[in-house]
C-alpha cells in the first residue's frame, strides 16, 4: 500500500499526468471573460488620469440605477413592506 508520503517522484508525474494538471510554466488556453480589453493608462507621472489596475474594461457599463423591471420590482416590495406594516400597526401614518 503506498500512502501520499512515500510516493515517488515517478508515481507522483504519473499521477499528474492522469489528471492532466498543468504547472504555473505551461499555457493553458484563455477563457471568453479573459479576452476583454482593459482601459489602459499605466503611466503614474499623469496623475489625472492614471488608472492602474482599477481601470475598467472597455466594454463595462458603469450602472447606478436599476433598469426599469428592477425598479418596479423594487417598488412593489416597499409598497407590500409598507402595507403589511400599516395593517399590523406599526405605521400608525402613511402618506
Amino acid at each position: 500500500m503506498v500512502t501520499s508520503s512515500n510516493t515517488t517522484s515517478e508515481q507522483q508525474a504519473e499521477l499528474n499526468e492522469s489528471k492532466e494538471l498543468k504547472t504555473v510554466f505551461e499555457k493553458i488556453p484563455l477563457r471568453p471573460k479573459d479576452k476583454r480589453k482593459r482601459e489602459r493608462n499605466d503611466q503614474p507621472e499623469d496623475i489625472e488620469g492614471f488608472l492602474g489596475p482599477w481601470g475598467g474594461y472597455i466594454d463595462e457599463e458603469k450602472v447606478s440605477r436599476p433598469n426599469e423591471v428592477r425598479f418596479s420590482k423594487i417598488i412593489f416590495f416597499i409598497f407590500v413592506f409598507l402595507s403589511i406594516a400599516y395593517n399590523n400597526g406599526i405605521i400608525s401614518n402613511c402618506v
